[in-house]
């Protein structure tokens, strides 16, 4: 027997004595067999939960359902090594394996009981949450995989630490056998009964009891607030886990601990060990009542035929948990046939009048940009005056070569080599990399495309003159054109792009009268050159407009600003001097864009040249070489006291200032890199050049043309790239996100899709479309299309934060009605719909899971239209999406109590204008369905 146990019939001397004394021999083998038996069979139920949640992804996905594996998993280690240890007792009808055995059994027996505790007390703070953020009117945000990760082994460390607090020498505690039953730490001395009721008991019941406690009486709280008199079924759904912390805590684990470690009577431990082994069986039954996990375990007992185990398609249940669900699930197999016409669901004909649809508007951009035509057709340029953000994320690859650093036997860089041939013989299709290069067979009637480079370079429509460094840096001032100093470009060249607007307005001259601009820029271009590692800055020119475009004949100045993308394209670096002005050099020491430099970033010109710039740097794959110059004070002189004189005449000529009394010299510059960071280069709509400032303003109809034609480039370049790299990879999901691309793009889209179907459809789950240009039509184009491609499995679509309006909602209806195979997901947020809407979710009769509808200006009559489709009011009409996402509209109470009455699906309300009461029963309904 373990330790100083005494054997039945001693009369002991204490009460810590009474406690390690044998009870009769029968007794103790009859008890261990019962235990073996309750014990064996709560393991094989725990067992069976692990194994039914973590067989189905349905399942796995929630993360409530991963802290019940996280709860399930100490009871079964609890029971199962229990349930080993009574049956060889039983078996060899004494103790078995002496005091090792003990210890061992002491140190599963605490880990099993602080670990399952401890779960609960994770989970009712999560049911906590939930009632929390539904009476502060905040939509419940389910916990991402890794946060419930890290809250399972934060428990299972405490517990670990708690189980072998009684096993390090020297600690007073030790385990021995309870009334010779079962191995736990006991009390024995003085030393022992304090460490007992001061560290280990409070930490294995009295403080989770407290939190849980508290936990629940702070939920009844909030819901009484709220007012919520009657529950409906969902709400019950998520306080049935409450019911089952109080029966695990209060019923079982309460009372075991004091039938354990307070009674003192043979009968109350072998009870309080019942008690504790019956907790981990009941907790597997009412796992087992959950419905999700009810359903799949009786679809694993009935034999259900077609079952696809990583699959939602086939199963009817209510349960939802769209944000940690994979985009990767297989779709279900082809449902019933829909019709293929729009529905009229209002019956709404005509002109717009009161209870119709509006006819659509067209937004002309200033500069003759159109915007949407009458029919609800999209041109190429379609801002509409609106501040919304076309991003698009810029690659910048650093790690690769310089272009021009592999020469050729002639003495030609390579690259260089393949330029000259796509110049020479641009029909021809010479591809400026072979690393870029399009296969052959990778698009129908494509494989004679011109490259990327030969199409920039073919808009030079008149020679890029280039200024030598040497002969710029000794000429003494910003060189004009009439001065001479420029040359034909060659290919050996490292262009220097110097991208300014001009500070002397007032006398139309580039350059302040005393030449600052000139001197900066001297000093700039020292400092590349002694910054920049780059072998090949030997060979510097540079290009400004003012010396390299012909400033005397209007023709020759047109023609080179209509060249200006083909001269981006043949340039390095980009360079931007900062005028030395107090709000410009506050902006530029915060800066991180070259939209954010105050007397640049607001210029149409300036604008044009950085987004030039930007967009050929990605078309190109080439490094990101963009840098600003000017007065940047740091480290002594920059906390000097005496910094009034920063801007004098000395500082700003020379870009050095003086201190103690003339001995020490500081450089008050600095060489800053712009828009290398992750996402830098975006463009909101009012910083596009397009909006910004002129001096000329007959200048914005040009600037829109070149804008345009660079966006079209990026965006047929940036499709081309990404397909290629589908190809070559095994990516599921294709992300097209901030890339500009309108509904002409889309229709380029599917052409390419139309090339490569066998190749890439069946394995392409997610298109992602975010932060585009696309207006209804493209959406419709490629809902539509897509789902007819041979092969073609789909399941996600995203088209947030784009131009989707109610005039053309009818084309996407028609599109919805029309898909041959369903979309598990269809993301639609941050566009106007507003009345469209409506119609959107009358088509969505093959979105099986969630629909997004979020911040599309959805008033409360937009809301009753909805209303009507969820409640079959309207012939034909139909959703089967699960979720609807109607956030940040502009639904109030009565309309939002409407939406929820018309249907049992989860809608989320969240930072609508309505009543605390309502949003906590749309939130709770929502959390029911993650529970």
């Amino acid at each position: 027997m373990p330790y100083n146990t005494f054997p039945w019939g001693t009369v002991p001397a204490d009460s810590w004595a009474a406690k390690v004394t044998r009870m009769h021999p029968d007794t103790l083998r009859v008890a261990w067999l019962v235990w073996a038996i309750i014990a064996g069979t709560a393991a094989c139920a725990n067992t069976i939960i692990i194994a039914v949640i973590l067989r189905f992804k349905s399942l796995r996905s929630k993360h409530f359902n991963k802290f019940i594996v996280g709860l399930a998993f100490p009871d079964l280690v609890f029971s199962g090594a229990c349930a080993v240890s009574y049956s060889l007792h039983r078996y060899r009808g004494e103790w078995f394996g002496g005091s090792a055995h003990c210890d061992v059994q002491g140190f599963y027996v605490t880990f099993g009981f602080a670990a399952s505790i401890w779960m609960n007390v994770i989970i009712s703070r999560e049911i906590h949450s939930m009632a929390h953020t539904a009476s502060t009117s905040i939509s419940y945000a389910p916990l991402k995989t890794k946060a419930v990760m890290l809250r399972i082994a934060s428990v299972y460390c405490i517990s670990l630490g708690l189980a072998a607090f009684h096993t390090i020498p020297g600690m007073p505690l030790r385990s021995n056998a309870d009334y010779g039953l079962a191995c736990l730490p006991l009390q024995h001395d003085e030393a022992s009964s304090v460490a007992f009721w001061v560290v280990f008991a409070p930490i294995l019941l009295l403080i989770p009891l407290l939190l849980v406690f508290w936990h629940i009486c702070s939920t009844y709280l909030i819901v009484r607030k709220l007012g919520m008199e009657r529950y409906d079924q969902d709400t019950k759904a998520v306080f049935a886990v409450f019911i089952r912390l109080l029966i695990a805590l209060l019923v079982f684990w309460g009372p075991a601990g004091i039938l354990i470690w307070i009674a003192e009577s043979p009968s109350m431990g072998f009870a309080g060990g019942t008690v504790s082994h019956l907790q981990a069986l009941v907790s597997a039954i009412i796992y087992s009542q959950k419905s999700d996990i009810h359903q799949e375990m009786r679809s694993l007992v009935c034999h259900k035929p077609n079952q696809d185990l990583d699959s939602e398609e086939s199963k009817p249940s209510r349960s939802h948990d769209w944000e940690s669900e994979s985009d990767d699930d297989v779709a279900g197999n082809e449902a019933m046939r829909w019709p293929e016409e729009p529905i009229d669901i209002f019956g709404m004909t005509g002109d717009s009048v009161e209870g119709q649809f509006p006819a659509t508007q067209s937004f002309v951009l200033a500069g003759g940009a159109a915007g949407l035509t009458q029919d609800g057709d999209c041109s190429n340029d379609i801002f509409d005056g609106s501040n919304r953000m076309c991003r698009f994320n810029m690659i910048q690859p650093d790690a690769f070569p310089s272009e021009r650093s592999v020469r050729t036997e002639t003495g030609m860089d390579q690259p260089a080599a393949d330029w000259a041939r796509c110049v020479s013989d641009a029909t021809e299709g010479s591809l400026f990399a072979d690393s870029c290069a399009l296969p052959c067979d990778l698009f129908q009637g494509r494989s004679d495309d011109p490259s990327s480079r030969s199409r920039l370079l073919a808009r030079e429509r008149t020679p890029m003159k280039v200024v030598p460094l040497d002969a710029f840096l000794s000429h003494g001032k910003l060189p004009h054109s009439r001065d001479r100093l420029q040359r034909d470009a060659e290919l050996a060249d490292c262009v220097v792009f110097v991208s300014h607007r001009w500070w002397n307005v007032a006398s139309n001259e580039p350059d302040t009268p005393e030449g600052h601009k000139y001197g900066l820029l001297c000093r700039a271009l020292v400092a590349l050159k002694r910054q920049v590692p780059n072998q090949r800055l030997d060979d510097v020119v540079i290009w400004i407009d003012y010396a390299c475009i012909d400033q005397d004949d209007p023709m020759e100045r047109d023609l080179g600003i209509s060249s200006l993308v083909s001269y981006v394209a043949r340039s390095d670096f980009l360079v931007i001097p900062v005028n030395p002005i107090p709000e410009a050099v506050s902006a530029f020491k915060n800066a991180s864009h070259p939209i954010d430099l105050v007397d640049y970033g607001e210029r149409a010109w300036c604008r044009l040249e950085v987004y030039v710039f930007l967009c050929v740097a990605e078309i190109l794959q080439k490094p990101l070489h963009c840098y600003a110059y000017g007065l940047m004070p740091s480290g002594m002189v920059q906390n000097c006291t005496c910094t009034a004189d920063l801007f004098s005449a000395s500082v700003v000529s020379t870009g050095h200032r003086s201190v103690a009394c003339g001995l020490l010299r500081f450089s008050v510059e600095r060489l800053q890199r712009l828009g290398v960071q992750q996402n830098s280069a975006m463009f909101s709509f009012e910083h596009l050049p397009t909006n910004g400032q002129l001096t000329h303003e007959a200048d914005r109809d040009l600037i829109s043309s070149v804008q345009q034609d660079v966006r079209q480039d990026y965006g047929r370049t940036v499709l081309d790239r990404a397909l290629r790299m589908m190809q070559s990879t095994q990516h599921r999901s294709l992300i097209l996100d901030d890339k500009q691309l309108t509904c002409d793009d889309a229709e380029y889209l599917i052409h390419c899709f139309q090339g490569t179907a066998k190749k890439l459809m069946p394995r392409i789950r997610k298109l992602s479309m975010c932060c585009n240009l696309l207006r209804c039509r493209g959406a419709a184009l490629l809902v539509r299309e897509l789902s007819i491609l041979p092969g073609s499995s789909i399941l996600n679509m995203d088209f947030s934060d784009n131009f989707l309006e109610a005039a053309g909602a009818e084309e996407l209806q028609h599109a919805l009605n029309s898909m041959r195979r369903p979309l598990r997901k269809l993301h639609l947020a941050r566009n106007r719909l507003g009345e469209g809407a409506a119609k959107v979710v009358a088509g969505a009769c093959r979105v099986q899971k969630l629909l997004d509808l979020s911040d599309n200006q959805i008033g409360n009559r937009e809301a009753e239209l909805i209303v009507r489709v969820l409640a079959d009011e309207v012939p034909g009409a139909r959703s089967s999406a699960q979720i609807l996402m109607l956030a940040k509209n502009n639904i109030e109470s009565q309309a939002g109590q409407a939406l929820l009455a018309a249907s049992q699906v989860v809608i989320d309300l969240a930072q609508n204008p309505i009543p605390p009461a309502v949003f906590a029963e749309a939130a709770m309904r929502q959390a029911a369905a993650l529970v």
